[in-house]
C-alpha cells in the first residue's frame, strides 16, 4: 500500500447572496492509502464528498461547501500515516493568494 497526499478545492455557496458576493476558497489537504494512483485518486473523490458541509450563518443564510474538484493526487514516502488526515488546509477569496504571495495588493 503506497500513501498520497490529495487536495481537494471547494467553494462556499451562500443561498440568496447579494449580486457581490464574493465566495470563499478552501483548499484542504489530506493523506490517502492506496495501492496505485488511480485507486487514490478515487478515494479522495469519495472521501473530499463526504466533507462537504452546510450550515445557518449568522444572517440566517445558508452557507454550503461543496466540493468543486480534486486538484491533484501525489504520492508521499512516508509511511506512518492514515486515511483522511489533513495536511494542510487554506481558506482564501479567488485572487487573494497570489497578491499575498507576491506582496501585491
Amino acid at each position: 500500500m503506497n500513501w498520497y497526499v490529495a487536495e481537494a478545492v471547494f467553494e462556499s455557496v451562500v443561498e440568496a447572496a447579494a449580486p457581490d458576493y464574493l465566495p470563499l476558497v478552501e483548499r484542504s489537504w489530506f493523506l490517502i492509502s492506496a495501492p496505485d494512483e488511480e485507486m487514490a485518486q478515487a478515494k479522495a473523490v469519495a472521501l473530499a464528498t463526504a466533507r462537504q458541509e452546510s450550515y445557518s450563518n449568522v444572517a440566517g443564510e445558508t452557507v454550503r461547501w461543496p466540493l468543486r474538484r480534486i486538484e491533484r493526487v501525489r504520492e508521499v514516502m512516508d509511511r506512518v500515516l492514515g486515511d483522511g488526515t489533513e495536511v494542510w488546509s487554506v481558506i482564501d477569496r479567488p485572487g487573494k493568494v497570489a497578491e499575498m504571495d507576491t506582496g501585491q495588493r
